[in-house]
């Protein structure tokens, strides 16, 4: 129903042109009082034989457009000075008593709406409830709730019977601490899922099948935002004797169990990787209080190979050292007792080569034109972070020192005894330590050469 516009100041006015009856723009002498918002009506020549009511619908100053020939009245020709006056007529009494009479299209309402009684048995849809409570034992057959429920909903006791669409969020919030606050029964003979999550394209993501069991079409990601709330809890029956946990492949073969004792047992072994941030451990396992072992692996019938005690010692039924580790280059610093040395065009190299805390390490020194030899006895240092052990004095590591100037000469390598980072050695003629002058004057194209097996104190 179309919304016309009245008022009840509007002066009467005249034309300031003639019109034919084809004419839809006329200029008037004056609009005051008029309405301010269009539709609205007037009559042209009011009050003459050849009355015509038009319907304003624009305005522009004095000049107003208009729709001819309104509610039974007849296009004619209109002559300057001839009576505008603002009027109402029978459509508008029609359409009130059209309104009082009809059921549906009023108010404002869509087309074929109805209103709403307060006692009619009626169906109601595209309507927003804002704070409702909704009483008694209420049936919805397959509804389709779509858009955001607002204020503070309220349903006693509803039945929803058939798949329920529900877009957007859905928060279900409990009253009553002893009550249970969603509850999803299913049917006598259940066949299909209790519950199901789907993609934005259908696609199934999780379940919950006719039986209670849990299924993840995607990966599982448990979080918690407490730094003392544990993410997950299995927790057995008071009398569990099945396993806890199990992990299957798709043929429904276990691959992964914890017992309900809390045993762990996998089907086709464990790979333990450990933090690669530097400082932390690859595993740890700890004893229990009482436990006597920290760790046994068995063969398939059962029986122990390798067995590590409470205080670290590890039995083996068999063990194979397969190869020799690789030697590592490293460049050894050369010092003295006195003035420093310095190599020069000379040549300084060393390697070595470590099983667990045991280190073969090789030297190699040959002097050249450039070589200066500074003053006292001299020093050659170990790999970087490889010590010699450092309890006791001069522990075990010796090695044999091979020098040629003029003669061939033997020295004995050992750790100094002052300093477990580097050797010196000594000569086997003289027993002093050499140096610049010992066992005679070194020049360019002399060299010694050193190996030498001792112990550290850090393991690889």
């Amino acid at each position: 129903m179309t919304v016309r516009f009245y008022s009840s100041i509007a002066q009467q006015t005249t034309l300031t042109g003639t019109y034919s009856p084809s004419a839809t723009v006329i200029a008037v002498a004056g609009t005051t009082g008029f309405p301010s918002s269009t539709p609205y009506t007037l009559s042209l020549d009011y009050g003459a034989p050849n009355e015509e009511l038009v319907e304003v619908t624009g305005v522009a100053g004095l000049s107003l457009t208009v729709t001819r020939a309104i509610d039974g009245t007849s296009a004619t020709t209109h002559n300057a000075g001839a009576i505008v006056r603002h009027v109402s007529s029978a459509r508008d009494f029609a359409d009130s008593r059209a309104h009082e009479n009809a059921s549906q299209n009023v108010h404002g309402i869509q087309v074929g709406s109805s209103v709403v009684g307060t006692t009619d048995t009626q169906t109601l849809s595209n309507k927003t409830l804002t704070t409702p409570t909704i009483t008694g034992s209420v049936n919805l057959v397959s509804p389709n709730i779509t858009g955001t429920v607002t204020g503070s909903a309220t349903y006693n006791t509803p039945t929803l019977t058939g798949p329920v669409p529900v877009n957007g969020a859905l928060d279900i919030t409990g009253t009553v601490a002893a009550s249970n606050q969603l509850d999803v029964t299913g049917a006598a003979s259940q066949s299909g899922s209790l519950q199901r999550w789907l993609s934005n394209g259908g696609t199934q993501l999780a379940n919950v099948d006719g039986t209670g069991k849990f299924f993840l079409s995607r990966t599982a990601v448990i979080s918690t935002n407490g730094a003392a709330a544990v993410p997950l809890l299995v927790q057995g029956a008071a009398s569990q004797s099945v396993d806890l946990l199990r992990v299957q492949d798709s043929a429904s073969v276990n691959q992964v169990t914890v017992g309900s004792t809390g045993q762990f047992s996998s089907l086709k072994g464990t790979l333990l990787v450990g933090d690669p941030s530097p400082g932390t451990g690859g595993v740890t396992m700890k004893a229990g209080p009482s436990a006597t072992r920290v760790a046994e692996f068995q063969n398939a019938a059962g029986t122990a190979q390798v067995t590590i005690d409470n205080v670290g010692l590890l039995t083996t039924q068999n063990i194979t050292i397969l190869g020799e580790p690789a030697w590592t280059v490293f460049t050894p610093l050369w010092t003295s007792s006195g003035t420093a040395p310095a190599i020069g065009n000379g040549s300084l190299t060393g390697g070595f080569r470590q099983h667990g805390r045991t280190i073969t390490v090789r030297w190699f020194w040959q002097a050249g034109s450039t070589t200066t030899f500074g003053t006292g006895s001299w020093f050659f240092s170990f790999p970087s972070g490889k010590p010699h052990i450092s309890t006791g004095t001069n522990q075990a590591g010796t090695g044999p020192a091979f020098g040629s100037r003029s003669t061939f000469r033997n020295g004995t390598a050992q750790a100094d005894p002052t300093d477990f980072t580097r050797i010196r050695i000594s000569d086997a003629v003289v027993g002093t330590l050499w140096g610049t002058t010992v066992p005679a004057t070194w020049v360019s194209g002399d060299y010694i050469n050193v190996t030498m097996t001792y112990e550290t104190d850090n393991s690889i």
